[in-house]
């Protein structure tokens, strides 16, 4: 069988879709361990947005073949990495000074990751890269 660019793209991006919420619910563990130790008043580690779970799935399966997606598909993907990257910012900041300003921060970001992974979602599932 041969395996155009769309097929490989699309094929990714299910993978990707089937991993969303398991990716968000740690995506929220993680935010939720970051708070917890600056309520604790210690500092929690820091992991870059490419080190994290959902940042290696990212990066290495859907950012790589970014040119490959329809045009709102790839609008949305770049917003999610960008929404991702100041999430790590924030996060960052928050688990080494635990500056409740940095914390808010950090879960508004988080929020809206969630809502675009969200619309992410029903952009594939509606858009007809796959059938649920």
């Amino acid at each position: 069988m041969f395996y155009t660019p769309f097929t490989i793209a699309r094929c990714a991006v299910t993978t990707f879709q089937s991993k969303i919420y398991f990716l968000l619910n740690q995506h929220l563990r993680f935010c939720k361990a970051v708070q917890e130790a600056c309520e604790q008043g210690h500092a929690s580690p820091c992991k870059s947005e490419r080190e994290c779970e959902f940042g290696q799935l990212f990066y290495s399966e859907i950012w790589s073949r970014l040119d490959q997606y329809p045009a709102p598909i790839c609008q949305e993907l770049v917003k999610i990495e960008q929404l991702h990257k100041d999430f790590h910012r924030y996060a960052c900041q928050a688990s080494t000074d635990c500056c409740q300003e940095d914390i808010r921060a950090m879960l508004s970001a988080s929020e809206l990751l969630v809502v675009a992974l969200t619309r992410l979602d029903r952009m594939i599932t509606e858009g007809g890269m796959i059938k649920k």
